[in-house]
């Protein structure tokens, strides 16, 4: 599902040039879930983010299934991310005047769908089912707990049926147990929906729970 070839990624400032990602190599199977750990600075979020379409590697490629991403001008590479990828942050970026159920809709606003928007709304509702927030969706997203709050982003992260689901330090802002739930779920979404899944963290028993864990340090995983 995933294929990245000797990747780069060099950033030119004032102060002269850092190369954050060194020739890397990664292959993430279809269903296949991993995490990737390191420190601080060590590109973790660079790569997250070049696999997900939103920054291009200095040099080196990146295949999702039969595209290689790369390639994409960013009309196309905005296509192609609304349609193959689901994203799940840290700061889950929920609009604070929408209700959970508008949230989770927004992704269908990018237009491209031949979905009417009752079957839209159903699958949403379907999802916040899924999610545990079925009693939730006309709350705004202040009415919510930080874990509720996640699970909302996930179920957004899933309304246009991603075959990838990349996720940056999903727990990061959670207590332990709503950090355990939600690593759960994720896994669970994993498994019954068969998408490659992709979590960058820091949490050791996040990354414990996935089928692989790679490091990256000095610009490669290990």
């Amino acid at each position: 599902m995933i294929e990245v070839s000797a990747v780069s990624k060099v950033y030119d400032s004032s102060a002269g040039s850092v190369e954050v990602l060194n020739g890397l190599d990664l292959q993430v199977a279809s269903g296949e879930a991993i995490s990737i750990v390191g420190p601080s600075g060590s590109g973790k979020t660079t790569l997250l983010n070049i696999l997900g379409t939103l920054d291009k590697p200095t040099s080196g490629a990146v295949k999702i299934g039969d595209q290689v991403i790369t390639e994409l001008d960013e009309i196309n590479a905005a296509q192609f991310r609304n349609q193959t990828i689901g994203f799940i942050f840290q700061l889950h970026y929920l609009l604070p005047q929408c209700s959970v159920l508008e949230n989770v809709l927004v992704p269908r606003l990018a237009g491209g769908w031949t979905e009417s928007a009752a079957d839209s709304q159903a699958r949403a509702e379907a999802l916040l089912k899924e999610v545990g927030l079925k009693d939730r969706i006309t709350h705004k997203p202040f009415q919510l707990s930080g874990g509720e709050q996640l699970r909302v982003a996930i179920a957004r992260s899933l309304i246009n049926t991603p075959k990838i689901i990349l996720a940056d330090e999903p727990t990061g802002s959670l207590d332990p147990v709503s950090g355990e739930r939600v690593a759960d779920l994720l896994l669970e979404t994993n498994l019954s929906k068969g998408v490659a899944l992709v979590v960058v963290t820091h949490n050791a028993t996040l990354a414990g729970k996935m089928q692989k864990t790679y490091r990256l340090e000095g610009g490669k995983l290990g």
